[in-house]
């Protein structure tokens, strides 16, 4: 029996050893996750401004579109930004005009608002728009260009 209880004490010591371990591993994958989810902000899809007095300038752009792509009408903008404190408004913009080509082409332009905006961290939204409004009426397919990105999307509709 003497010799059962030292055993005994150390299968307990290594058995906490392990549950400490696993709740730390457990706490900073939820850190890690909770960190990242900070930073990527997702949110609910917006509508497509028509604008034809719309126009943009390189000057006013203070982001930068890391990655889009069009699935069905929706219009997928992954953008990096600073900020993080304040609020911020993006909006997809259509001036109407489609270049003429086969396909036809058009330009959209997303425009940034940072309203209270005093942090520098650096931040990354995804945006969605529907952007069924700008269905060119005599064809299914048209390309889109955001200004400033590339390359062109294809828009199948």
């Amino acid at each position: 029996m003497r010799n059962i209880i030292p055993k005994l004490r150390y299968l307990l010591f290594f058995l906490l050893l392990v549950f400490a371990v696993a709740c730390s591993l457990i706490k900073n994958q939820n850190t890690a996750e909770n960190s990242e989810q900070e930073n990527t902000k997702i949110m609910e899809v917006k509508d497509l401004i028509i604008d034809q007095q719309f126009r943009l300038s390189y000057d006013e752009i203070d982001y930068n579109i890391k990655n889009a792509r069009i699935d069905a009408e929706i219009l997928t903008v992954s953008v990096a930004y600073k900020g993080g404190c304040g609020q911020h408004n993006f909006d997809i913009v259509f001036n109407g005009m489609y270049a003429k080509s086969l396909p036809v082409k058009a330009a959209l332009y997303l425009k940034h608002e940072a309203i209270n905006e005093t942090c520098q961290r650096d931040t990354i939204e995804e945006i969605k728009f529907d952007i069924s409004q700008m269905q060119y009426p005599r064809d299914t397919i048209m390309f889109v260009n955001i200004f400033s990105y590339s390359p062109q999307l294809k828009y199948i509709y």
